[in-house]
């Protein structure tokens, strides 16, 4: 049975090490991951960071993207984008 794409994505956060190549899920939302997470990556020190600013370097409506993050990971983007600062604040740390 294939593992549903959510917990796939909880057990991957970081979707960078292409664990996930291993089970047949949507590319799309990977795809929409990396672009996020690069995003996200390239403004980490920048405090100022908004959702408008991302929306605008995804090159979606605030509510696609709502809608794809979702769905890929059952957060809001607000909370993927925190969690992902953390995660890798987290890396700094250890």
């Amino acid at each position: 049975m294939e593992p549903h794409f959510r917990t796939i994505i909880g057990q991957i956060f970081s979707v960078e090490n292409e664990e996930y190549l291993k089970f047949k899920i949507d590319h799309k939302k990977i795809e929409c991951l990396l672009k996020l997470n690069s995003i996200i990556k390239e403004n980490l020190s920048n405090n100022q960071l908004s959702l408008k600013f991302v929306f605008q370097e995804m090159a979606v409506s605030r509510s696609q993207l709502y809608r794809m993050i979702t769905a890929a990971t059952g957060k809001s983007v607000v909370a993927y984008i925190n969690s992902y600062k953390l995660s890798k604040a987290l890396e700094l740390i250890r």
